[in-house]
């Protein structure tokens, strides 16, 4: 602009001084303007990291403590995984702890490192197990004694010729069940039927053939195409 007003045509001396006053101005705005966005920006990070600092929690342990650390999966080490537990065995700077290896000394920083939760043990569920197959057998026991019963853990199926003999047995199967301290659920009991499904099986009437539903399933299954399939 300075460079037009003097090589120009209409150059005057008061036009150029007026642009030379200008550009001064103008650098001096913008010089200001740098300022102050440089001391803007250094306000608004030292409060972001105030902001920052408030939430974050730091990882601290002390000797002895027992910890998981993120490590490779072993064969692979694009996978990683919490392992452990291991004790610490001192305390470095900057947030590193050292432990004690399979192949040495290492050193860990707190940020791969979890603390170790003691639990106490699942009661064992072998006395439970025990129990139940003690109870099934007493049961399985008690019904072998009935020629007329067939049982399978807990699903007992009485046949019979006839109605009067069918009565009498479901009055024996109960009173020996009774007398072992077994219960039976009414929702769950079936009198009177002439054909029953059983374990898979129709009975009835002298015949014991597989269930139409199930062998139909079987029949209608896809031609398998792929590999996959097959």
């Amino acid at each position: 602009m300075i460079a037009d007003q003097y090589i120009g045509q209409q150059n005057t001396l008061k036009e150029a001084a007026f642009v030379h006053e200008y550009a001064k101005k103008l650098q001096r705005e913008i010089t200001d303007s740098c300022k102050i966005a440089a001391e803007t920006a250094k306000n608004q990070l030292q409060s972001y990291r105030e902001a920052k600092s408030d939430h974050r929690r730091y990882k601290e342990f002390t000797k002895g403590d027992k910890v998981l650390i993120l490590l490779p999966q072993d064969g692979n080490n694009l996978f990683m995984k919490y392992q452990g537990p291991y004790k610490i065995d001192g305390v470095a700077q900057n947030n590193n702890y050292i432990f004690t290896m399979r192949n040495g000394k290492r050193t860990y920083h707190a940020n791969i490192l979890k603390k170790y939760e003691e639990r106490e043990p699942s009661p064992p569920l072998q006395p439970v197990v025990e129990n139940a197959c003690t109870g099934f057998r007493a049961m399985l026991d008690t019904l072998g004694k009935l020629p007329f019963v067939v049982s399978y853990f807990d699903d007992v199926l009485i046949f019979s010729k006839t109605w009067e003999e069918h009565l009498e047995h479901i009055e024996k199967t109960l009173s020996a069940l009774r007398e072992a301290g077994f219960t039976v659920k009414p929702s769950k009991t079936i009198v009177g039927c002439e054909h029953i499904n059983f374990l898979g099986h129709i009975i009835g009437k002298g015949q014991l053939k597989p269930d139409e539903n199930k062998t139909e399933k079987i029949r209608n299954l896809r031609v398998p195409t792929t590999k996959k399939e097959v």
